[in-house]
């Protein structure tokens, strides 16, 4: 039978089940299916389900029965766009659609012994870490609910040394999360209990971390970046499978080269200086089931509460000489070039089931040259840019790829390059979720207005950012680094006594 030929309700059960990508092709094919694709009940199937898989977040008070179908469409739209009023075409300004202030008893600037010591917003858009801070150092990390203005789960830690970085992956509609917490020398991997409280500790690594590190999360698998205890400067990275407590070393041939993952696969991204005059950029990705071979048994303990004996630092793998088969390519590069660093992130496609954008940022810091006959001119200049003519510039390239995971496990993923663009943006916080719809956040101009501003990093020419409305008091730290962005456009900042975060339209 001919698929336009089946009932009007039976045709919604199929268009309920592909993907979004799938429902706006069927939309053009004939009217009953342009009726069908418009149906609020689809687009109500659609938006409860990109919400479970945690790829948009709503604003805590939506409700979604009494959304009509343009509002639930507008809602996957700002998961791939960002907000409507955020671009530059729009010819409104940012509008505030929700603001929620969490009160945080304690939370007061950084001075030392007075609560808590910075906020990091997840990239769900949903939860924020806070970190107690006892005195010398921080002392623990507390997990908090945006929508619902409560904290969820919290862990204080007796030792002095301090806590670099944590991070969190929520499973099961996120009744349980996966957390790891990097301290300067040890990190631990623990299984948590969102409903309870109780944490489970799985794994306990002796890694020596000189700076937090960037840590990648996907199913059973973290990936990060440090020097290891016995290897102090030497660039490692590290592939752990936290459930089978198992992992992998790899050696690679800088100290900027990264780890990013993806269902089955692994993607590294390393630069090499020493061909020709020019920095050349490469790009691998390796099936995560050739690495069979390379895992090696870390210790771990039942009882969180009982120290576990220190992994056996072995050799790390070499993994770019290859011997391991993998899929390369190379990655678009700045003119300038300066101090030099490379930053890949993996993001689930909305449009696309079985599909991730990978986002390359290529950026090099440019020490500014003194001319003592222009000096005066590129001083005024810096300042009507709203640069701070006394500090670095930055130049940077930013590559698009889609990544199709294959239909079969020994088929490799094919990066295929949609879009590249540079900027010489000045941003602050350009490794939050925000780069995944192509913003940043960054200081309103003049900048002693410390208000937080928001601008397109691939729009033409240099425009002044869009400042972004808040109602009732300015936070504390709103254009510091410690002003935040989700992958779908939530700002998170930190204030006086409270976390504020906005939803815009």
């Amino acid at each position: 039978m001919p698929l336009q030929n089946l009932n009007p309700d039976v045709l919604l059960v199929i268009f309920a089940l592909v993907d979004v990508a799938t429902i706006l092709s069927l939309s053009r094919v004939n009217k009953a299916f342009n009726a069908i694709s418009s149906a609020k009940q689809l687009w109500l199937s659609v938006v409860r389900d990109l919400s479970s898989r945690w790829l948009i977040d709503l604003p805590g008070n939506q409700i979604l029965d009494t959304c009509s179908t343009a509002e639930l469409i507008a809602q996957v739209k700002r998961g791939v766009l960002g907000p409507q009023t955020w671009s530059p075409t729009c010819s409104a300004s940012p509008t505030l659609m929700q603001q929620i202030n969490i009160p945080v008893e304690g939370l007061q600037g950084s001075r030392v012994g007075e609560g808590f010591r910075g906020a990091q917003f997840l990239p769900d858009g949903r939860h924020f870490l806070l970190y107690p801070d006892s005195g010398l150092y921080v002392g623990g990390v507390e997990c908090w609910e945006v929508h619902s203005m409560r904290r969820l789960w919290g862990m204080r830690f007796p030792s002095a040394e301090p806590i670099l970085t944590a991070a969190f992956d929520f499973r099961g509609g996120g009744l349980k999360a996966v957390v790891i917490i990097v301290f300067i020398r040890h990190t631990i991997v623990l299984e948590t209990d969102m409903q309870t409280g109780q944490s489970h500790q799985y794994v306990r690594l002796p890694l020596v971390a000189h700076a937090a590190p960037r840590i990648q999360i996907w199913g059973d698998f973290l990936a990060w970046n440090e020097s290891a205890a016995g290897r102090r400067y030497r660039p490692q990275l590290f592939l752990l499978n936290w459930r089978n407590a198992e992992i992998i070393f790899f050696d690679v041939p800088d100290m900027e080269a990264n780890l990013a993952l993806f269902p089955g696969h692994l993607l590294l991204t390393f630069h090499d200086p020493h061909v020709g005059s020019q920095t050349i950029d490469h790009a691998r990705i390796y099936s995560l089931a050739s690495l069979a071979n390379l895992w090696c048994s870390c210790d771990h303990d039942e009882d969180p509460s009982v120290r576990n004996p220190e992994v056996s630092l072995a050799a790390g793998t070499a993994l770019t000489d290859g011997t391991l088969p993998s899929v390369s390519f190379d990655i678009p590069v700045n003119e300038q070039q300066g101090v030099h660093y490379i930053r890949p992130s993996i993001t689930q496609s909305l449009l696309r089931d079985e599909t991730y954008q990978l986002v390359i940022e290529v950026v090099d810091l440019l020490y500014p040259v003194v001319d003592t006959r222009r000096g005066p001119i590129a001083f005024l200049a810096r300042r009507i840019r709203n640069q701070n003519p006394f500090i670095p510039g930055f130049t940077t390239t930013v590559s698009r790829y889609q990544l199709v995971c294959p239909a079969g496990p020994s088929l490799p993923p094919v990066p295929r390059l949609t879009s590249v663009f540079r900027h010489q943006k000045e941003v602050v916080n350009a490794d939050g979720g925000g780069i995944a719809i192509g913003y940043a956040l960054c200081r309103a101009a003049p900048v002693w207005r410390d208000t937080i501003a928001v601008r397109r990093l691939d729009e033409a020419g240099i425009r002044r950012p869009r400042e972004l409305p808040m109602e009732g008091p300015k936070p504390l730290d709103a254009a510091s680094v410690d002003a935040q962005i989700s992958r779908t456009g939530a700002v998170m900042s930190r204030g006086d006594n409270q976390v504020t975060v906005c939803y815009y339209l």
